[in-house]
């Protein structure tokens, strides 16, 4: 099959990130707290000298488990901030990057049968954003009430939430034409 410049135009690009009040209305006072606690048991422990509690941990494990305790409590901040479900549509099909969980996934348009827009699980019934696998179907969502689910040859389906549906089924779908239209062109 021929390439032509074509292939590679940008039909269309989405980023989006786990900005919800109500995530950080929890993640924040909950690594605060622990932060907090570690660092004032392992302060008045070590520091000061004076034991912490009934059977109070020996001075090395407090110190490995406040020090671990307070990095995963601050990198599960920076992670939650920093990962991103990024959507690019262009001539080869649709490439998923939801940072960090999925890297980089092409989903070509020889793999597709159609896709449509839809309406997403509620939070509760996906279980809150993330990737989501419920059998032959998996879904990438950061947040909101809509997304594209993808029907794929092998029976799987892909549902992605999107901010801007339309324009993803738009384009997924223009793509999916000029692909098919190349199939019968060769």
């Amino acid at each position: 099959m021929s390439s032509n410049s074509s292939d590679n135009e940008l039909l269309f690009r989405e980023r989006q990130q786990f900005r919800q009040w109500w995530i950080w209305f929890v993640l924040f006072p909950l690594a605060l707290f622990l932060i907090g606690l570690f660092a004032h048991v392992m302060t008045k422990q070590l520091l000061l000298g004076t034991p912490v509690g009934d059977k109070p941990l020996s001075d090395i494990v407090l110190l490995l488990v406040g020090v671990v305790t307070i990095f995963v409590a601050l990198g599960l901040i920076v992670v939650v901030y920093r990962a991103s479900l990024t959507i690019l549509v262009d001539g080869e099909g649709v490439q998923i990057n939801f940072s960090p969980i999925v890297r980089r996934q092409l989903v070509r348009y020889e793999d597709m049968v159609s896709c449509r827009k839809c309406v997403l699980p509620s939070a509760r019934l996906r279980g809150g954003g993330g990737l989501t696998v419920d059998g032959a179907r998996r879904m990438l969502t950061v947040g909101g009430t809509t997304g594209v689910e993808l029907f794929l040859l092998d029976g799987e389906t892909l549902l992605l939430s999107s901010k801007r549906p339309q324009e993803l089924v738009h384009a997924i779908q223009t793509g999916l034409s000029a692909h098919q239209d190349r199939l019968s062109d060769s």
